[in-house]
Parts: structure tokens; C-alpha cells; sequence
């Protein structure tokens, strides 16, 4: 009895020393730096006050009367338990989908966001391919982005219109795509409530939300990075199939996010583990996997090799980029360090940023070790990336921008526990179904890529639905705990 009310009181007890001894002026440095003006109205100061005590002493009361609560009505969770098992999974699907349309709308309603940075450019790439103009930037053919997203997005301004409300649009049944192969992966994984509550996360998670404002690649690659891996845990009456479906959406995903090309290793690692047939019938599934794979990314490649006179196979800023994580954000101190004479072509200047990137890391290879946790806790840090670029839409510096930046934080540090609690437990099944593991290479994999370039929370966004399943999972282990407990006792 003594264990078990120690476990309940811990977790309050430490967040309030936190609260205690976290000083007002971290917590405005912090909302100031993740504002897109960099700043905060010092009228919102008071609020910002307000909203911190008021977030801190809900959480603590949450936690010490959440435990209790459940303790008194056990009875209620086997009655919601055992509601949530008699109703049809596809009806209560339905309903997630529609509380998920129905918030998006109302966002799109109470929000006028303007299209910045990236994301106008997205936009204008979309309309001069859907206006025949070819993929150019500043009047000149580019491979700079990735074209999967400006060519997803120029078919639909081709069907309906050139408009932002039409990506808008379309990043909703984006959205319903990432719902539905997050709740097929985690029932696949663990059980129809599991996966329910994942699929409820998803369609709630604050982040999710402000992304489905903007017009960027970020919602189109997690639905495919989703689908590839729901796809590729499936069954299917004809394994072809399914190593079809594999080619297919990992070139499309390879052509909207070029940091998921050496996945392939994952996906045949994968394959190889999980295959039933001989291993000449694995091999010829293989090849095509790999055919369907090359079907689609050739004809990029013929485009490249025609503009640019060279074999270019996806985009031309991963050197760019190589160098921003690994000199420009390593030195920012130094400017004589920063000091470099760009080409004036595209492929110039990635090969040159490939070129005094690694030279930097030869010459400094414990200063690129030491950045690596940097790079690590930038990608896993913070979870408002969606409202930051929403800012300008929202008042970036006013009482509404604060409350939101707080809601979506406090969402995602909850949902990151929850999840840590789900891996726990799932440690002792790993080897029942190999999905976990493919789970875990996918993570991995993820964060692997971005230590060799670098790490903003924007870029963890295609890991949630991942989080959100081992979320749903730690969740009805504490509650299917606490049940127990409780009759036990």
C-alpha cells in the first residue's frame, strides 16, 4: 500500500520542485524563442504568468487525482473497456475521422494564415507545373526541394484550382490517411482499443492540427512513411502485392523527403526476416520491388540529366544542408569560419557544401560528435513548429499564441511519456512480432539521418504516429493496471 502511494505522489512531488524552482524568466525566453518574431509583447507577460501557474497546478492535480479517481470508479473503465469492444471498430473509426475534419475546419475558419518561406514557394512551384511551365524557380529549372510535393500538389490545382485553400484541403484526407494506417499499424500491433486511442491521438495532436494550415511536404511524407510501414506489416493474400505496394510508396516518399532514400536498407532488411517463401521466390519479389522503385524515380532522373547535364537523382540542397548542420550551425560564433564563396548553380552549390562540410568534420571530428545529442534533443525538444509558422496568422506575440504554444508542448511531453511506458512494457513481446522491430529501425533510422545533418522539431513530425501507438499502448497498460490493482487489493 505504501509502494503504491509513493508511486502515485512521486511524479507530483518532482513537478513541483520543477515548479518551484523554475524561474518566470526561462519560461518567456522560451515562448520567445519558438515565436516567429522572436519576441514576446511584454503585455503578455501577466497572462503568461497566469497560464503558467494554472498549467503547472492542473498537471499536478491531475496526476495526484487521476490515479485516485481510477482507484474509486474502476467499474467505469470496465464499462468504457467493454463499450469500446462491443461497438463496431469502424463506426468509432468513423467518428475519430470526423472530431479530426471537424477541428481542421474550425481552424481553417477562425485562423487566415499566410503562406511563408517554404511553404510560398511550395506553392508556386505547384502552380507553374500545373500551368506548364515546367519546375522552375526564380524563372530557371530547379531540383532544389524534392518535386513530390509540388508535383502532388500541381495535380490538384490542375483538377480544382490554383489556390492555398485547395492544399488546405487536401492536407485533411492527408490527415485521414495518417489516422487510419496509424490505427490498422497499432491494432496490427497490439489490440482494437490500442489502437483506437492511437488513432484518437493523431487526430488530436495540436501539431497535426496547425500543419494542416500549411502548404508543405511534411503531412504528405508522414502519411506515405505511415502507409509504407502499415503496408509492409500487413498481410496480404498475395505477398506480390504487398512488396508492390512497398516500391510504389517508398518512391513516392523518396521523392518528397529525400532523407528516406537509404531506408531501402531497412525495408529489405525487413523483407528478409519476415519471408515465408524460398529464397529464390523472395529474390524475385525483390526485384520487383526494386523494378517498381525505378519505374517511378527514372523519369526524374531522365528530367535531371537533360536540365543540368548531370545524374542527379533527387535534389540539389543536400549539400547545402550537410553544411548548415555541420559548419553553420557548429561555428556561428566564428564568422571567419563562415566565410565561403557559393557557385552560382544549384549542383555547384550542393557539391561545394558536401565538400567543406566533410573537410570540417575531418579537421574537427570531436566538435561533429559533440554536436550530435545537440542535434538529437533540437529534433525531440519542442512540438510546435506547425503553430510557429502559423504565427503570423495568430498574433505570434498575443495571450492566444501562448496558450496554443503551451496546449500543443504539454500534449506532446505527455504523449512522449506515455509512449516511454508503452516501449517498457512492449520490451517483453518485441519477439513476438517483428513489426516492433521495424518500428524501432524506422526510429532509429530517422534520427540517424539527422545527425549527419541536423535536427528542428519540424522534422520529427513524420515519427508521431510511431510515438502515438506506443502512447495508446502505455496508456491502457496503466489503466488495465490500475483495474487490477484495485480488484487485487
Amino acid at each position: 500500500m505504501i509502494a503504491r502511494g509513493i508511486r502515485y505522489i512521486a511524479p507530483a512531488c518532482i513537478l513541483f520542485l520543477i515548479y518551484i524552482f523554475t524561474p518566470m524568466e526561462w519560461i518567456a525566453n522560451l515562448v520567445a524563442n519558438v515565436s516567429f518574431d522572436k519576441k514576446i509583447d511584454p503585455e503578455s507577460m501577466p497572462y503568461l504568468r497566469i497560464l503558467y501557474n494554472s498549467i503547472m497546478i492542473i498537471a499536478i492535480s491531475m496526476i495526484l487525482t487521476v490515479p485516485l479517481c481510477a482507484n474509486i470508479f474502476p467499474k467505469t473503465l470496465k464499462i468504457v473497456y467493454r463499450f469500446m469492444d462491443k461497438i463496431s471498430s469502424r463506426r468509432l473509426l468513423v467518428i475519430v475521422c470526423l472530431i479530426a475534419v471537424g477541428i481542421r475546419v474550425t481552424m481553417f475558419i477562425a485562423v487566415k494564415n499566410e503562406q511563408v518561406s517554404d511553404f510560398q514557394e511550395y506553392h508556386e512551384f505547384a502552380q507553374n507545373l500545373a500551368s506548364g511551365n515546367g519546375y522552375i524557380r526564380n524563372g530557371q529549372p530547379t531540383a532544389w526541394f524534392p518535386v513530390g510535393y509540388p508535383f502532388f500538389l500541381s495535380l490538384l490545382y490542375r483538377i480544382f484550382r490554383p489556390n492555398p485553400q485547395v492544399g488546405q484541403i487536401a492536407n485533411i484526407f492527408l490527415t485521414l490517411v495518417i489516422i487510419i494506417c496509424t490505427y490498422i499499424t497499432a491494432k496490427k500491433l497490439f489490440s482494437k482499443n490500442t489502437a483506437m486511442l492511437s488513432a484518437l491521438f493523431v487526430a488530436l495532436w495540436p501539431n497535426f492540427i496547425a500543419y494542416t494550415g500549411l502548404l508543405c511536404s511534411d503531412l504528405l511524407f508522414t502519411a506515405l512513411l505511415i502507409a509504407l510501414l502499415t503496408v509492409m506489416i500487413s498481410n496480404f493474400r498475395h505477398d506480390l502485392l504487398r512488396y508492390s505496394l512497398t516500391g510504389l510508396i517508398f518512391s513516392m516518399a523518396t521523392l518528397t523527403r529525400t532523407g528516406i532514400s537509404l531506408f531501402i536498407a531497412v525495408i529489405i532488411w525487413y523483407f528478409f526476416i519476415t519471408r515465408q517463401a524460398s529464397f529464390r521466390i523472395f529474390s524475385i519479389r525483390l526485384f520487383i520491388f526494386a523494378a517498381i522503385t525505378l519505374i517511378v524515380l527514372i523519369p526524374w532522373w531522365i528530367r535531371n540529366y537533360q536540365v543540368f547535364e548531370r545524374f542527379i537523382p533527387l535534389s540539389t540542397n543536400g549539400g547545402f544542408n550537410f553544411w548548415l548542420g555541420n559548419v553553420q550551425l557548429a561555428v556561428s560564433n566564428d564568422p571567419s569560419a563562415m566565410d565561403a564563396v557559393w557557385p552560382d548553380t544549384e549542383y555547384g552549390i550542393s557539391s561545394y557544401g558536401y565538400k567543406i562540410g566533410y573537410d570540417y568534420i575531418k579537421n574537427n571530428p570531436v566538435a561533429f560528435l559533440k554536436q550530435i545529442p545537440l542535434k538529437i534533443i533540437n529534433l525531440f525538444i519542442l512540438d510546435i513548429s506547425g503553430l510557429r509558422w502559423l504565427g503570423k496568422g495568430l498574433c505570434s506575440t498575443g495571450l492566444i499564441f501562448v496558450i496554443l504554444i503551451a496546449l500543443s508542448q504539454i500534449y506532446y511531453m505527455i504523449m512522449l511519456g506515455l509512449a516511454g511506458i508503452g516501449v517498457f512494457f512492449t520490451g517483453k513481446h518485441f519477439h513476438k512480432h517483428y513489426a516492433h522491430y521495424l518500428m524501432t529501425a524506422t526510429f532509429c533510422y530517422w534520427i540517424a539521418i539527422h545527425c549527419v545533418f541536423f535536427g528542428k522539431d519540424r522534422y520529427h513530425l513524420p515519427l508521431l504516429p510511431i510515438i502515438a501507438v506506443y502512447s495508446a499502448y502505455g496508456i491502457s497498460v496503466i489503466l488495465k493496471k490500475t483495474i487490477c490493482d484495485t480488484y487485487n487489493n
